[in-house]
């Protein structure tokens, strides 16, 4: 993981009246794929991206997958408008897995946080993953239920059978409560 020097880099798009977006691009310098990215608070963002890629902890599970490889960046434009960061995924391709690291085309609706893995398929093998982690810590679904801070096994035994839809955010709570991380439970995907 390379240490990016992101000192000249501004705290905040607020100070002194400065208006608009940083676009920035996170460069696999291995591979060349980018992740493109806005902030308002580039230093912050930025350094925040780091960290995470440098604990293997990001919530991008292909950036974090990429995580043991090293890392810059470059800030793409400067003081540009809120719809401009997808502009930019769209020219250099990176909603493509080829090209990059950001999970969807722009011309689609994105993946969000609370966007739902619908298809079954998807569904269905993040759920079995869950399962064969979950017994590889000896775990029972009640002991993770209580883990995830539910009140009873069904919501796992759902999630595992494939039978209840998935949010980022909610793998995420999974692959913590089972001491792996999110890109694990999505690998092949």
């Amino acid at each position: 993981m390379l240490e990016a020097d992101i000192s000249h880099l501004r705290e905040s798009n607020f100070e002194n009246g400065y208006i608009g977006y940083t676009i920035y691009a996170l460069i696999n310098l291995e591979n060349g794929k980018r992740y493109i990215g806005r902030t308002n608070h580039p230093r912050k963002r930025l350094k925040a991206h780091f960290s995470m890629l440098k604990h293997h902890r990001h919530p991008n599970p292909f950036l974090n997958k990429d995580s043991i490889c090293p890392f810059g960046f470059e800030i793409l434009e400067d003081g540009v408008p809120y719809d401009r960061e997808k502009e930019l995924i769209y020219k250099f391709k990176t909603y493509d897995a080829d090209y990059g690291y950001n999970v969807s085309d722009p011309c689609t609706k994105p993946l969000t946080k609370s966007q739902k893995f619908e298809d079954q398929e998807v569904v269905g093998t993040v759920g079995q993953k869950i399962k064969a982690r979950r017994k590889k810590l000896g775990l029972s679904q009640k002991e993770l239920a209580m883990l995830l801070g539910c009140k009873s096994k069904s919501s796992v035994c759902k999630i595992e059978r494939g039978e209840d839809n998935l949010t980022i955010s909610l793998i995420k709570r999974y692959a913590d409560a089972l001491e792996c991380t999110a890109a694990s439970l999505l690998e092949g995907i």
